[in-house]
């Protein structure tokens, strides 16, 4: 699981919220066809930043991090009004790559 592979610790829950580098981290992921990162609003006030893991190939994931304040001034809207995306195209330019994670 991409917590183990960077060293989080989840946090007890549904969201996939963990603890990073003294950080509070909600992980997201985007298989290889699709074209965003979705998050929703509540773990975007809880976290720090968002570990945005990202279809590279069918054989691998790209494990980027980006800080919620950068997300918040990025995203767009969904057909939730609760749940918020930005492209994974925007994520990779702007992002700090962590590292790579086999699928």
């Amino acid at each position: 699981n991409v917590a183990g592979f960077i060293g989080a610790t989840l946090v007890p829950g549904p969201s996939n919220n963990a603890i990073w580098k003294n950080k509070k981290v909600n992980i997201k992921s985007a298989n290889l066809r699709n074209t965003q990162i979705g998050a929703t609003l509540n773990n975007l006030d809880w976290a720090d930043s968002i570990i945005a893991v990202i279809g590279k190939s069918k054989d691998s994931y790209e494990i980027f991090e980006v800080s919620t304040d950068w997300f918040k001034k990025e995203m767009g809207d969904s057909r939730l009004p609760y749940n918020k995306f930005v492209s994974c195209a925007k994520i990779r330019n702007y992002g700090t790559k962590i590292g790579e994670i086999p699928a």
